[in-house]
């Protein structure tokens, strides 16, 4: 074996021990914590900024501004969803509309929203639950008569 050998070999097991670290999560307890997520932005900052237009609000929850508007009237004017400290009821219908409008899986939204997972599953669990309690109001049994 020559020099150069031995710097390949040394390279390669480098490069192992690497992998093994990474792969094996032992480099968690060594990174610092990151600040809170999307601290600069207020919450009615942040959900203006996700749907400014019209366009926008089409293209990222497939439901035009009116109409998005007025989903989060009803929520919360039936007492169905609240807005919270932390996540007003457009925003969380937005991560909620995005998520089933594009197939979006939860590591996904909490990028994009700049929120973590457990907040991401929690709003996401809360709307859909209260979607699902609208049934009542829009959804009107047959009558119980055959047309003629």
């Amino acid at each position: 074996m020559t020099h150069d050998d031995d710097e390949i070999n040394f390279a390669c097991a480098a490069i192992v021990n690497a992998a093994t670290l990474l792969t094996s999560n032992a480099y968690l307890d060594v990174i610092d914590k990151r600040p809170p997520r999307n601290q600069y932005l207020t919450v009615r900052q942040f959900t203006w900024d996700l749907v400014n237009t019209e366009e926008d609000c089409f293209d990222l929850l497939r439901m035009n501004l009116e109409a998005f508007d007025r989903l989060v009237y009803i929520l919360k004017g039936t007492g169905r969803l609240h807005d919270t400290i932390h996540c007003n009821v457009a925003e969380q219908l937005a991560i909620f509309l995005h998520a089933v409008a594009h197939n979006e899986k939860n590591r996904t939204l909490k990028c994009y929203f700049k929120r973590s997972g457990a907040t991401i599953s929690y709003y996401f669990n809360e709307v859909m639950y209260a979607i699902i309690s609208l049934h009542d109001e829009f959804i009107k049994p047959p009558r119980g008569e055959t047309p003629q």
